[in-house]
C-alpha cells in the first residue's frame, strides 16, 4: 500500500485542530487535540476529549489538509498534538506524525498523560517523529507554576537536540495567566494550560477547555 493510499483509508478521531495557538509551545503553532483518553486524569479540564465518540472521526488526510490550510496562513511548521490521550490511537498517531515530518514540520511538541519510559519501552518508533514530550498524567495535588505542565511530576523530554535552546528557554517561563479563549463549531475553547486553582474554578463553567 502506497502511503497516500494509508493516509487517506485510515481514521483518526479529532476534537479540534485550530490556529494560531500561542499558549502551548513557543512560537506560533497549529494545535491539534485527539479525542478519546483512556488515563482520565482526576482534575482534568478537558473531560469532553475523554470518549472515544466516532462522530469525532476524520481521515489522515482530512486532518493533514486542515493543519496545511494553517500552517500556510500562519507560515508556521510548529505543531502542538495534545488530547484526550494521543498515544491511545498509537497507529493513526504514527502514520499523522510521519506525514508531518514529510511536510516539514520541524517542531512537533506532544503531550501525553503517559510516562516517557513506557513510552520509549512500547512505542519508540513513534516517538523518532517527535521533536518534544511533555509527559507524564495531571495529578492534581502536585502544584506548578511552570508554564508548560499542568502538574509538577510532568516532564519535558527534548528529543530533537536542535530545539534545545528555544525549548530550554521555554521552560523557564512562569505561567502568567495568558489563555487563548476562541470559538469554532458553535463551540467555545479555552486553550492553555492554567494554574490548578484556576482550573478548579473553572471547571465549574459549561465551557468546553482544551
Amino acid at each position: 500500500m502506497n502511503y497516500r493510499d494509508t493516509e487517506s483509508n485510515t481514521s483518526v478521531l479529532i476534537n479540534l485542530i485550530y490556529a494560531p495557538v500561542l499558549t502551548l509551545g513557543p512560537g506560533i503553532r497549529v494545535g491539534v487535540w485527539f479525542q478519546g483518553c483512556s488515563i482520565k486524569c482526576k482534575g482534568c479540564i478537558s473531560k469532553h476529549t475523554w470518549e472515544f465518540d466516532k462522530k469525532y472521526k476524520k481521515t489522515i488526510a482530512q486532518v493533514i489538509d486542515q493543519i496545511n490550510y494553517y500552517s500556510e496562513i500562519y507560515n508556521t511548521k510548529s505543531i502542538t498534538i495534545s488530547g484526550g490521550e494521543p498515544f491511545d490511537q498509537n497507529s493513526s498517531l504514527y502514520i499523522l506524525l510521519k506525514k508531518l515530518k514529510e511536510l516539514k514540520f520541524n517542531d512537533i511538541l506532544l503531550y501525553s498523560g503517559y510516562k516517557f519510559n513506557y513510552l520509549q519501552k512500547n512505542y519508540g518508533d513513534i516517538l523518532k517523529y517527535i521533536d518534544v514530550l511533555i509527559d507524564g498524567p495531571f495529578i492534581e495535588s502536585k502544584k506548578t507554576n511552570k508554564i508548560y505542565k499542568g502538574s509538577n511530576n510532568q516532564r519535558m523530554y527534548i528529543l530533537n537536540k536542535s530545539l534545545s535552546p528555544i525549548y530550554q528557554e521555554y521552560k523557564k517561563q512562569l505561567k502568567n495567566k495568558k489563555l487563548q479563549l476562541i470559538t469554532k463549531d458553535n463551540e467555545i475553547y479555552l486553550i492553555g494550560i492554567p494554574d490548578i486553582d484556576f482550573s478548579k474554578k473553572f471547571s465549574k463553567n459549561l465551557i468546553k477547555k482544551l
